[in-house]
């Protein structure tokens, strides 16, 4: 089970129903999908990301409700958002115009972050318990191997651990007399593995 504090749980509980209100869907992506599918990883974050299926022009009404609960925007970092009760969220925009672009520019910082990879966010992610009496839709391995790879990409000097992330994800991810890589799907993908 994902190790989270009640102060995290309590904000996520309070985000979702945040989310829910705005007809919004949201997931958890970052490090907290090694605990929710890799059980024997010990993998302790301080904060928790998720994607918000909003466009920017919706995002802001959000934003205005989260701060009328008495949540906290950081200044330049305009994704990081800490709870009333302490937890730390990282919380992306992602909607169906932010995913077409392939990108977010926060207004204030005008910082750009990459959403490439995002459709997946919110078409294979899977329900599970998070904490007792809180489910969340929480992103799968291969799609966690994505977004380590496209973060890596979008900021190689500074996302190192995501490089060695994807390599540990490869290895466990391995499976002996696996057939998936020879499955219709792959096939029919007509994806070329020729390297000339």
């Amino acid at each position: 089970m994902i190790e989270l504090s009640p102060a995290q749980i309590n904000d996520l509980t309070e985000l979702a129903a945040v989310c829910n209100e705005f007809r919004a869907e949201i997931v958890i992506i970052g490090a907290v999908p090694y605990s929710a599918f890799i059980e024997d990883v010990d993998r302790h974050t301080g904060d928790v990301d998720v994607a918000v299926a909003l466009d920017l022009d919706d995002f802001v009404h959000m934003q205005r409700s989260l701060k009328a609960r008495d949540w906290t925007q950081r200044p330049q970092r305009e994704h990081r958002w800490y709870g009333p009760r302490g937890g730390i969220v990282d919380i992306m925009p992602a909607g169906p115009k932010i995913r077409a672009q392939g990108h977010v520019v926060w207004p204030e910082s005008q910082m750009q972050m990459s959403v490439v990879g995002f459709e997946h966010v919110f078409n294979k992610a899977e329900e599970r318990e998070i904490a007792p009496g809180l489910r969340m839709k929480v992103i799968p391995v291969p799609v966690l191997t994505l977004l380590k790879i496209v973060s890596y990409l979008d900021r190689p000097t500074e996302r190192e651990r995501d490089i060695r992330d994807v390599g540990e994800l490869f290895k466990r991810y391995e499976v002996d007399n696996d057939n998936r890589r020879f499955s219709e799907e792959i096939i029919e993908s007509e994806i070329s593995f020729d390297s000339r």
